[in-house]
């Protein structure tokens, strides 16, 4: 497996990796996270051309089996916290919208390892 950045190619197959997480987070009682209208194609493409948005791939194949938003902060999300604090004011990246096409196969784990080394 290994990680690229997605490219505007990608997006279909993208939001077809979406729909299927959000049903896995609505058979386990996630039903609010993510509504039916997010992540909007037009969120997936402002996340590839700010060069925010990652795939790991087969590495064989060359197919996308996940995907996350890896965004320098600071992010706006986060400006305000309640009940806690940053620990300090160092830089920080921000996983969103991450995505596996299926459980278990440890490719979030590959996503998350790259994040980590960025």
């Amino acid at each position: 497996m290994f990680v690229r950045k997605a490219v505007k190619e990608d997006v279909d197959s993208l939001m077809t990796l979406f729909a299927y997480a959000k049903r896995i987070m609505y058979a386990s009682g996630n039903m609010y996270q993510w509504g039916d209208a997010y992540p909007s194609t037009e969120i997936v493409l402002r996340d590839i051309d700010s060069g925010n948005c990652y795939v790991a791939c087969d590495k064989v194949t060359g197919e996308i089996m996940a995907t996350m938003a890896l965004i320098p902060g600071p992010d706006p999300t986060y400006y305000e916290i309640f009940d806690g604090e940053w620990n300090d004011g160092g830089n920080y990246y921000v996983i969103h919208r991450i995505a596996a096409r299926k459980s278990g196969g440890g490719v979030a784990v590959k996503l998350l390892d790259y994040a980590f080394s960025v």
